[in-house]
C-alpha cells in the first residue's frame, strides 16, 4: 500500500531533500533537464504555496519510507487540464506497482479536488516501463516532439 503525502504537510527540510532524489544519477537519467538548482527547487517549492496554485507535490510514501515524488504542475482550471510527472528515487520501489498506484491515487486526486479532466505527461521514448504503464492506464501518444520524449493525454 502507499500512501501521498502533500508536501506542505512535511517539514523543509524534507522538501528540499527531494532536490537531491531528483538530482541522482538513477532519476535525472529521465528528465529533459537533467540537474535543477537549488534556486528553481526553491521557487518551486514556494508555488506550492500560492492561491489557486499552479503546482501541487506528494511524496510517495510505502510503509515507513519514502520512495519518490508524483507532482501536478501547468494546472489550468479554465481549460481544466493538468500535466503530471513522477519519479521513484528508491530503485528497489520499481517494478512493484509503487509507480501504477501513485498514478491512479494522483488521477483521483486531480478529479475529485481539482476538478480536471484531461491530464498529460511527458515520457522518455526509451523509458519502456513507464510507456507500457501509461498506456494500460488508458493514456495516448499526441506527440512525437523528436528530442526522445513522447507526449501523452488521458481524459478522466
Amino acid at each position: 500500500m502507499i500512501e501521498l503525502v502533500n508536501f506542505l504537510d512535511e517539514t523543509y527540510e524534507k522538501q528540499f531533500e527531494s532536490l537531491h532524489w531528483r538530482n541522482s544519477k538513477n532519476v535525472a537519467k529521465f528528465f529533459k533537464l537533467k540537474q535543477i538548482d537549488k534556486d528553481t527547487h526553491v521557487n518551486w517549492l514556494k508555488s506550492l504555496h500560492n492561491e489557486n496554485p499552479q503546482n501541487f507535490a506528494f511524496f510517495i510514501k510505502s510503509k515507513d519510507s519514502y520512495v519518490g515524488v508524483t507532482y501536478i504542475h501547468s494546472i489550468n482550471y479554465t481549460d481544466k487540464i493538468a500535466d503530471w510527472g513522477i519519479y521513484i528515487h528508491k530503485e528497489d520501489q520499481r517494478g512493484k506497482g509503487t509507480g501504477k498506484k501513485a498514478l491512479l491515487k494522483s488521477l483521483g486526486f486531480l478529479k475529485d479536488n481539482l476538478m480536471i479532466d484531461t491530464v498529460f505527461l511527458d515520457v522518455m521514448r526509451s523509458n519502456e516501463s513507464a510507456k507500457s504503464l501509461y498506456e494500460k492506464c488508458g493514456f495516448n501518444i499526441i506527440q512525437n516532439d523528436g528530442d526522445n520524449f513522447l507526449r501523452y493525454k488521458k481524459g478522466i
